[in-house]
């Protein structure tokens, strides 16, 4: 009879364990993967921009790595207006002028097969290093998002940010504005 009592104790354990065990179907851990992203950034500890000043773009530093899986424009202008809002919601004025901005934007967009990691770190001086495997790659990618700020006059980087994420290359454009904006908020809720 007493070895009976241990013998009911442990099983019953095993069955408690057991029911917290997680069960994963590929769906979740897709979704998982999808969620996952890696961002790093540096900014030059002088570089203190304050609500109210001016932002202008900077056209000769913004690239748009373009890949036939994804429609054309169903990108670039979506990210360049999220790139406006979010500087606008952090008190960041647009001037047209680089003259009279305090800071000017760039930014580059791409697929991991356009721009990998050494590409990235070479270019950009940064590496996000999100691991892509396990996943399917004939609907996914590792696409990188790299926004940088450049001093007017000096031309000078003083801040810069590069996340990467994975990409979903047949998703409708309804659904890739969302994340195109979350990913924008991300990167720049690093912004001093």
């Amino acid at each position: 009879m007493t070895k009976i009592v241990p013998a009911v104790l442990i099983l019953a354990a095993l069955l408690m364990l057991s029911a917290c065990a997680e069960m994963t179907s590929p769906e979740s851990s897709e979704a998982a993967a999808l969620g996952r992203t890696s961002l790093v950034y540096t900014s030059d500890p002088d570089f203190k921009p304050q609500p109210g000043d001016f932002y202008a773009w900077l056209p000769e530093a913004i690239q748009v790595y373009r890949d036939q899986r994804i429609p054309e424009g169903s990108v670039e202008g979506v990210l360049r207006k999220a790139i406006r809002d979010e500087l606008g919601a952090r008190g960041y004025r647009y001037t047209a002028s680089q003259a009279s901005s305090n800071f000017l934007v760039g930014y580059a967009v791409a697929l991991e097969s356009a721009l990998d990691d050494a590409a990235i770190a070479a270019k950009y001086g940064l590496q996000p290093g999100l691991v892509g495997s396990g996943i399917d790659n004939t609907r996914y990618e590792k696409g990188t998002l790299i926004v940088y700020l450049v001093e007017p006059g000096r031309m000078r980087v003083v801040w810069r940010a590069a996340l990467q994420g994975l990409v979903v290359l047949d998703l409708p454009p309804e659904m890739r504005e969302p994340r195109i904006r979350a990913a924008v908020s991300q990167v720049m809720a690093r912004l001093p």
